[in-house]
């Protein structure tokens, strides 16, 4: 998975008739900070420890460190479009660091309430979500969630997949209901 898909991409608004276009700018870290000791509090099984690659603790500090504000100012990108959907049900759609986007709209509670809107988050490193971007523990009662992390780098890290203690996936949908909404 190359470093640009990672953390540049788009994150699709079905019912929006527009798409918010992202991308962060990532600083490339010493080989201190991607020492494993840094990563102790996501709390690795022996397993995740033994396939975590050098590569891989580089873009989980990427994550670990993107800008807050920019994610913020794309999360209002967000919201913009889904405010001007003429639809009263829309979808959207993205992986990898617009989950992160995503995340902060939803847990923001600006997410108008007249607007039911599903979330389809694939390859989703939810327990680096920042606390800071949680304004709200649970999401909205129109909004709901879809994760997909299978075929992604995320896969052999079930710890990055854990839901962070500072929000409440409640509204989440099973995998079979990705397509829900159209």
């Amino acid at each position: 998975m190359s470093l640009k898909r990672l953390f540049s991409g788009k994150i699709k608004v079905k019912g929006a008739g527009a798409d918010v276009l992202y991308k962060f700018e990532t600083k490339e870290p010493t080989l201190d900070e991607i020492m494993m000791t840094n990563f102790r509090d996501l709390q690795f099984s022996e397993e995740e420890k033994r396939v975590l690659t050098a590569k891989n603790r580089r873009d989980i500090y990427r994550f670990q460190h993107l800008n807050q504000k920019e994610i913020s100012k794309y999360a209002t990108n967000l919201l913009t479009l889904i405010k001007k959907s003429k639809k009263d049900r829309v979808q959207v759609e993205t992986d990898h660091a617009g989950t992160l986007i995503c995340l902060a709209l939803i847990y923001s509670g600006k997410i108008p309430s007249h607007i039911d809107v599903h979330f389809k988050l694939k390859s989703a490193p939810l327990s680096l979500f920042p606390k800071q971007l949680a304004k709200n523990r649970f999401p909205g009662h129109n909004v709901s969630i879809s994760i997909c992390n299978s075929e992604s780098w995320l896969t052999d890290f079930r710890s990055l997949q854990k839901v962070p203690d500072h929000i409440e996936l409640s509204h989440i949908s099973p995998q079979e209901d990705l397509d829900l909404v159209g």
